[in-house]
């Protein structure tokens, strides 16, 4: 097998490694477990695990993760060198009220005098944000309602070298939450994407796009979307869960000449004040642990740090999306 199989291999595995619909969401009595049991039951978790690997070295660094009911952020790094190849890793994740966000970068490089040596640098990224106190209230027991959502992704893929060397440079992203009670599911979402550059031996630079399912089907690369989820039927008068998650992971690989990805998620509720649930007249939704208030949300004063970081995010989102138009 060539090691652009080889990598391509495990990007795919990486995807199906990284959590579904279905093993990604806890509820009361609800049998699956949280996110890869890497997240707590409410609030808010980042878990950074960075690798590089160059010839027979490797450096494999404790996964970093943060977690509890305050915004974290974390931040790791990697990197493995032997005589002719040089490979790191690095990742950021965030998460805050109503949105998650993550960074990561890779660089792969590999003198073609050493064809033996090789390196493969990558990182990966898991966020969560979780809340448990949702609650619809109106005149009657139940009411029709859809969610909105924004998905905001960049990413650079470059691979340069001899027409004899191997390369191959990737970001992926799995995107994911629900919402539901003691009883169960009421709504679950998920959708994955994946994009390569392959410069294969005596071949151009070829961009490929595979995986795109779900929520993440038709959305175009480099642009903020927005999604409608639903519509769905919830009980008012009582607490749900709602929760967001996102997996990506970044590689670069290269057999001579060198390899370099990076990438920006942000998946989150809306964080310009706009509603979060597209609701019948006379019906609201609330949560205390989220900060939403009257059906929107509301980043707490206190915390200037989150609240500059929101905003950045919003500036951002709004930036792109009018350039997009």
């Amino acid at each position: 097998m060539s090691k652009t199989t080889f990598l391509l291999a495990a990007a795919v595995l990486a995807l199906v490694w990284a959590p579904t619909a279905a093993d990604a969401f806890a509820c009361p009595n609800y049998p699956f477990p949280s996110v890869d049991e890497r997240c707590v039951e409410h609030g808010f978790c980042g878990y950074v695990e960075p690798e590089a690997f160059a010839g027979t070295a490797e450096d494999r660094p404790l996964a970093s993760k943060t977690e509890g009911v305050d915004p974290v952020t974390h931040t790791a790094s990697a990197m493995a060198a032997m005589a002719g190849a040089l490979a790191s890793g690095s990742a950021d994740a965030s998460a805050g009220f109503g949105f998650v966000r993550e960074e990561s970068g890779a660089d792969g490089s590999a003198a073609t005098t050493t064809p033996l040596e090789d390196s493969v640098g990558g990182a990966s990224t898991v966020t969560a944000f979780r809340v448990t106190d949702l609650t619809f209230t109106g005149p009657t027991t139940d009411v029709e309602a859809s969610l909105n959502l924004v998905f905001d992704g960049s990413f650079s893929l470059s691979t340069t070298g001899d027409d004899a060397d191997e390369r191959v440079a990737l970001t992926a992203v799995v995107v994911g939450g629900g919402l539901c009670n003691s009883g169960g599911q009421i709504l679950e979402f998920v959708g994955e994407r994946q994009v390569s550059q392959i410069d294969a031996v005596g071949n151009p630079p070829t961009l490929s796009i595979s995986g795109n399912t779900g929520l993440l089907e038709d959305v175009p690369l480099d642009e903020v979307t927005e999604f409608v989820v639903g519509p769905f039927t919830a009980p008012t008068g009582e607490p749900l869960h709602i929760e967001l998650w996102m997996f990506t992971t970044t590689s670069a690989l290269a057999l001579g000449g060198s390899s370099n990805a990076s990438s920006t998620y942000v998946f989150s509720l809306p964080l310009d004040g706009s509603p979060i649930f597209d609701l019948p007249a006379g019906y609201s939704a609330d949560s205390s642990e989220a900060n939403i208030v009257a059906n929107a949300l509301a980043v707490p004063e206190p915390d200037a740090a989150l609240a500059a970081l929101v905003g950045l995010i919003v500036l951002s989102i709004r930036a792109r999306s009018r350039a997009a138009r």
